[in-house]
């Protein structure tokens, strides 16, 4: 927003903002409504920030979603992945923020509702050094572990009250005849607030003398006085002669919008009537401000006459029509915004409910999952569901890594028989989710099931996507003829119904299985279709895990310099989408390259960065991973305690995260460690380092565990070209781990 050519005075709370500004990364400015918060700030940009194409504005309000915010603030990348944690979220959007040197401002900060914005700057603030954020807000903001945070208050305008409303006659023909000593009796008794002295002004203007509007001030006390006398004065305009009954009727029609709006929606209102004229009349009496070729309502005077708005329902139902209008081929999560919030308050949750059901997956393809939650939350709170959102809720949790819970959804999907995709999707999302935690063997009758229930349903997509699953069992129990049979099987398919997302995670499948078969021209080919179709849609995330494949089969090979490239490519496109996983993924890669090349220190620093992503976005996984690296390269360096430190606590998290494949395959190093130094020694440094860890790392972990004989495998494992557990310098896959999947 642009400063009005009427602002005046504030010179010590400009000088407070340029101070702040300068010293802080994060502060607010506070007042009570009329105060002038948002003009006041718009004069600060004006004089204080000279590069404003890095600003972001948000003019929020109660149904503000931090992921649209993300979204339209042009960050929409950071949203979208595989697993996506709150910290994870966060993380990646501050770095991109900090790449960007962002300006942000959240304007009426204190109505949004949504506690992501919170929690976002209660992290963010431990980090930010680059970009800042200005909260505007009528109270002191509450953000969990911020106790002290720079606020800028702002009151009346004091001494320079009467020099405002002598602009302000000045600008008006109308004003001409009040005297300054008026003036001077307005600016004292409202305590020198803008809003109320454009009020007061204005009722002068049309005969009131200063005496009878000051008159009323004793009415009110307290903290908020002067902003409840100017909800009198709003009302004495409001019920004014000069003000019409159709403007009165089109003013609080107006109030169901709580953004700036460009006049297409208020015609609209009135299937298209022409209403200019009601428009005009209502901004000559400063109800409706025309700037910037859009028009808005005073945020407090906008609550004044939603108050008096009797009938709301059909007129937030007839705004939500015409936000419907304005749909398009690809979802916009700001405008879904809109039309939930005004389909809520006309309380027509089964529309709401179907529009769930026709956008859901769009909106977490697009990562919002924050803003598809809140919708749903509301539905079933509200007594409206539908069957299909448990397999979103299932999605969202999955995402969220929260394994447990996304099983429960989708378990609960698959009670719903009479609707055949979502039994099937759901049957087979609960065997995804047993896979990745580790129980491969667990997944197995999920996917034959679903693909049973699929192929007599006719039902090709979700038939393809568990032939696809039953695959990747067969792959990871290394019995590559059946894996590769089952991934052409479910290609063709895939082909045949041109589903381009799971044409390409079938090739990158197949990459995966003729690189580890050393059929390295044919892998390649695979992978470079996977990435072309990747490419193709834009789907960055897609892109960079298509890289990283390229770049193990290239390690493979013994390609290392080509392998680092693509490592390289995939972390700088990575970087560009805040996704600190996957970040954290590629390090690990990297630091592997180097230690094929004997580069253990750079190998280290790769293994150190990766561990620092990972405790900043809290991903367990990634950190138990790294920790197990850095197992491996102790024991290289046969710095056996060190060693052991990081496999116990790498074992401790795959224990906590249940994953029962990579809790063998460490066993299996710690049996390497037993191997080298003999079973005494062995028994007596590894009580030594138990005894170091983190008491509740020690209760994780009984001692006497590692004493026995090696654990006999029970299940296929994760790491198959790492040395077999049993000592015998064998790969895993081509000793114990000889397993059969059927």
């Amino acid at each position: 927003p642009r400063p009005s050519a009427l602002f005046t005075g504030r010179k010590r709370e400009i000088e407070d903002f340029k101070k702040n500004y300068e010293s802080f990364r994060l502060f607010a400015v506070e007042g009570l409504g009329g105060t002038g918060k948002t003009d006041f700030v718009s004069k600060c940009i004006d004089l204080i920030i000279s590069d404003k194409t890095k600003i972001i504005w948000l003019n929020g309000s109660a149904q503000s979603n931090f992921d649209v915010f993300i979204e339209t603030a042009g960050y929409g990348d950071v949203l979208k992945g595989e697993k996506k944690t709150d910290l994870t979220l966060y993380s990646g959007l501050k770095d991109l923020i900090e790449r960007d040197q962002r300006i942000i401002f959240w304007d009426n900060y204190n109505d949004y509702e949504d506690p992501s914005f919170s929690r976002f700057l209660s992290f963010a603030n431990q980090y930010l050094r680059k970009s800042t954020i200005i909260l505007i807000t009528k109270t002191d903001p509450s953000i969990v572990g911020i106790t002290s945070l720079p606020i800028i208050r702002l009151e009346g305008l004091n001494k320079d009250a009467l020099v405002y409303a002598k602009k302000l006659k000045a600008s008006n023909i109308r004003y001409s005849s009040i005297i300054d000593s008026d003036l001077e009796k307005i600016c004292i008794g409202v305590e020198g607030h803008p809003l109320a002295i454009e009020f007061s002004m204005w009722l002068m203007g049309y005969g009131k003398t200063a005496d009878e509007i000051i008159q009323h001030i004793p009415e009110f006390a307290g903290i908020k006085k002067v902003e409840e006398f100017s909800k009198r004065l709003f009302l004495d305009i409001f019920n004014h002669a000069n003000t019409t009954d159709d403007e009165r009727d089109y003013f609080l029609k107006c109030s169901v919008f709580k953004e700036r709006i460009d006049g297409n929606e208020l015609k609209y209102l009135y299937d298209g009537k022409d209403v200019f004229h009601l428009l005009v009349g209502l901004i000559d009496k400063l109800l409706i401000t025309a700037k910037e070729g859009f028009y808005e309502i005073h945020p407090l005077v906008r609550s004044f006459s939603y108050e008096k708005l009797l009938d709301k329902k059909p007129v937030h139902k007839k705004a939500a029509e015409y936000f419907i209008t304005q749909r398009k081929l690809i979802v916009s999560p700001s405008l879904e915004e809109k039309i939930f919030y005004h389909l809520s308050e006309a309380e027509e949750y089964g529309i709401i409910a179907d529009s769930i059901q026709d956008f859901g997956r769009k909106l977490i393809k697009q990562g919002q999952l924050n803003l598809l939650n809140e919708f749903m939350n509301k539905l079933v709170n509200s007594g409206f569901s539908r069957p299909i959102f448990e397999i979103f809720y299932g999605d969202i949790a999955q995402i969220k890594a929260e394994w447990d819970n996304a099983i429960s959804h989708y378990a609960k999907a698959s009670e719903y028989v009479l609707d055949k995709d979502l039994k099937a999707e759901s049957i087979i999302k609960h065997g995804e989710i047993l896979y990745r935690r580790g129980d491969v063997r667990e997944s197995l009758p999920y996917f034959v099931d679903a693909v049973k229930f699929a192929k007599s349903n006719g039902l090709a997509k979700e038939e393809s996507r568990a032939i696809n699953d039953i695959g990747l069992v067969f792959h990871s129990s290394d019995d590559f003829d059946q894996a590769s049979s089952k991934y052409m099987e479910a290609l063709k398919i895939r082909k045949s119904i041109n589903d381009l997302e799971g044409i390409a995670a079938t090739y990158n499948n197949l990459g995966n299985l003729f690189s580890e078969k050393q059929k390295y021209e044919k892998a390649l080919e695979f992978y470079n279709a996977g990435l072309k179709i990747n490419e193709e849609a834009f789907n960055k995330t897609e892109i960079s895990l298509n890289l990283i494949n390229i770049g193990i089969h290239l390690r493979r090979q013994g390609n290392f310099e080509e392998a680092l490239e693509k490592f390289n490519e995939s972390l700088k496109l990575q970087e560009s989408i805040g996704d600190k996983e996957l970040i954290s993924r590629c390090l690990n890669s990297i630091g592997v390259i180097y230690m094929e090349q004997n580069q253990p220190a750079r190998a280290l620093l790769n293994y150190e960065e990766s561990i620092k992503l990972n405790l900043e976005v809290g991903d367990r996984v990634g950190l138990a991973t790294t920790f197990c690296n850095l197992g491996a390269y102790y024991l290289k360096n046969k710095i056996y305690d060190k060693s052991l430190d990081y496999f116990f606590k790498s074992l401790d998290l795959f224990k906590q995260i249940g994953s029962k494949s990579n809790q063998q395959n460490i066993f299996g190093w710690i049996s390497q460690i037993s191997n080298q130094i003999g079973k005494v020694k062995f028994k007596e440094l590894a009580t030594q380092v138990h005894q170091k860890l983190e008491l509740e790392t020690r209760r994780n972990l009984i001692i006497e565990d590692f004493f026995h004989e090696p654990h006999k495998n029970k299940g296929p494992k994760t790491g198959r070209n790492d040395p077999c557990y049993c000592g015998s310098g064998k790969k895993y896959k081509h000793c114990h781990g000889r397993i059969s999947g059927n």
